[in-house]
C-alpha cells in the first residue's frame, strides 16, 4: 500500500478515534453540567455521524484498486440481492428472548447479507448493504429514527472492521479473526451507543422518564430502578444479548460464504482484474 494512503488512513483513524473520546467526553460533561438531553442527543448523534464516516473513508482507501470501475454492473446487482434480503431480514425475520432479555431486544440476523457483500466486495460495500436496509426501514420507524440510526452505527461498527482484516488475511483463519473483531467492535459500540444516545432518548420521549424505562426491564431485573438502570441494562442485556446476536450472524457467514461465493461467480460472472486473481489464488492455497 503506497505511504500516502497508509498516511490517510491513520490519520483518519485517530481522528475518529478522537471523534468518539470527544463524544463521550462531552456527553459526561454537558449531563453533570444540566444541558438538556435533546440538545446532547443532537450533537452526539452529529459527532457520532462524523465518526461513522471517517471509517467509511478508511475502509473505501483501504480497499481502493486504480483503474477498477467499483459500480460495474455485477457489484451493482449483487449490491441489490444482499440490500433486498438484509432488509427483509431485518423487518420479518426477528424474535426476542423475554426470558433472557428485555422483551424489546429483538434477535436479527439482518447483518449476515452485510457480512456476505463485505467479504465478497469489500468494506464499502458491506456498508452500503447496512445503509441501504436502514433506508428502506425508516419510513416504518417506531422510534423516531433513533432505533433505527443505533442499529446503522451498529451494523457498520460489525461489518466494516470485519470485511477489511479479511481483505487483509483472505483465508479461513483471517475469516475468523475478522468475524471476531467485528464482534468485538459491535459490541462496545452497542454499549456507547445504548449509554449515550438510545436509553437517554427513550427516557425523554416516555411519561416517567428513566423511571419508565427502569419499569419495562422490571420482570426481568427485579431490583432495578433509574439510579442503577446502566448497571443492569448495559452488562446484563446489551452486552450478552449483542454477543448472542453477532456470534449468531458470525458462524452464519463463515459457514455461507464461500458456498455463496462460487454460486454468485456462477450467476453473475465477473471479469476479474489481476489483483482478484492473486488474491483467489493466495485463498485457495491457504484453504488446501
Amino acid at each position: 500500500m503506497p505511504n500516502k494512503r497508509k498516511t490517510s488512513i491513520t490519520v483518519l483513524a485517530v481522528l475518529a478515534g478522537l471523534i468518539l473520546i470527544a463524544t463521550v467526553a462531552f456527553c459526561i460533561v454537558a449531563s453533570s453540567k444540566g444541558v438538556s438531553g435533546v440538545n446532547i442527543i443532537k450533537i452526539a448523534l452529529i459527532m457520532v455521524i462524523c465518526a461513522v464516516v471517517c471509517g467509511i473513508a478508511i475502509s473505501g482507501i483501504a480497499t481502493y484498486r486504480p483503474h477498477e470501475q467499483y459500480f460495474s454492473t455485477q457489484r451493482i446487482t449483487k449490491l441489490a440481492v444482499f440490500s433486498a434480503l438484509s432488509y427483509l431480514l431485518y423487518m420479518f425475520v426477528k424474535f426476542p428472548l423475554p426470558m433472557l432479555f428485555p422483551a424489546f431486544l429483538d434477535i436479527q440476523i439482518s447483518d449476515v447479507p452485510a457480512l456476505l457483500a463485505g467479504f465478497m466486495m469489500g468494506p464499502v460495500s458491506g456498508a452500503i448493504v447496512v445503509a441501504i436496509k436502514i433506508a428502506l426501514k425508516l419510513p416504518f420507524s417506531t422510534t423516531g429514527m433513533v432505533g433505527e440510526l443505533g442499529d446503522l452505527i451498529m451494523g457498520i461498527a460489525f461489518v466494516v472492521p470485519a470485511a477489511i482484516i479479511y481483505h487483509r488475511f483472505h483465508n479461513k483463519k483471517g475469516a475468523i479473526l475478522s468475524l471476531a473483531i467485528g464482534e468485538i467492535c459491535c459490541i462496545i459500540v452497542a454499549i456507547i451507543v445504548n449509554r449515550f444516545v438510545l436509553i437517554p432518548f427513550y427516557a425523554l420521549i416516555f411519561d416517567g422518564g428513566m423511571q419508565a424505562v427502569a419499569g419495562m426491564m422490571k420482570s426481568l431485573y427485579q431490583n432495578i430502578t433509574a439510579q442503577n438502570l446502566y448497571d443492569y441494562y448495559l452488562w446484563l442485556a446489551v452486552l450478552p444479548f449483542n454477543l448472542l446476536r453477532c456470534t449468531l450472524c458470525a458462524l452464519i457467514t463463515f459457514f455461507m460464504y464461500k458456498a455463496l461465493s462460487r454460486m454468485f461467480d456462477k450467476i453473475i460472472p465477473q471479469k476479474k482484474s489481476k489483483v482478484a486473481q492473486d488474491d483467489n489464488s493466495q485463498d485457495c492455497a491457504s484453504e488446501n
